[in-house]
């Protein structure tokens, strides 16, 4: 799997970079849109085979949904990530992850707003938390420990610590 961990730094995040520089804080793009067009059709196929690999099919195909909508839309309008973030699943201990999205990355080196931004993690629950959860468990996964293995910008440069599903753009 070492291969996805290069595709996302060699291939996918430069690229990202570059659609990031013709967004504005809403997320949507605002110069050069036939650059973005391209770049955007780039990524959505590195992160098919990203996913594909990850085996993370149904989020896969939700995301695809969401880029291509924005992309038809127009991407000089705001994107809306709901049919994605609505679809992921977050892995089990020890189980790695790829997410990409329109999203606020707090106490990032960039100006706050919504950005195309991704992440590739594993989770890693430490065994501190353990007796903790099962004394005080949660019907729901409220918070998760990961590893971030590999991300765009927005996470690995600066203090962004954290990945809120509240910060995706669903409009």
């Amino acid at each position: 799997m070492e291969w996805v961990k290069d595709k996302v730094i060699i291939e996918l995040c430069p690229r990202i970079h570059e659609f990031n520089k013709l967004q504005s804080a809403t997320g949507a793009v605002v110069c050069n849109i036939d650059k973005a067009e391209y770049l955007l059709d780039e990524i959505i196929g590195l992160a098919d085979e990203i996913l594909s690999a990850l085996k993370q099919s149904d989020y896969a195909l939700q995301l695809n949904t969401d880029l291509r909508e924005w992309k038809r839309a127009g991407l000089n309008t705001v994107p809306c990530f709901k049919r994605s973030l609505d679809s992921y699943e977050p892995p089990v201990d020890g189980g790695k992850t790829f997410y990409l999205a329109t999203i606020i990355t707090p106490n990032s080196h960039k100006e706050k707003g919504y950005w195309l931004e991704c992440f590739l993690a594993q989770r890693k629950q430490p065994d501190v938390l353990l007796p903790i959860m099962s004394d005080l468990p949660h019907p729901q996964n409220v918070s998760q420990t990961m590893h971030l293995i590999a991300s765009s910008s927005g996470f690995s440069v600066g203090h962004c610590l954290v990945f809120f599903p509240e910060n995706v753009k669903k409009k």
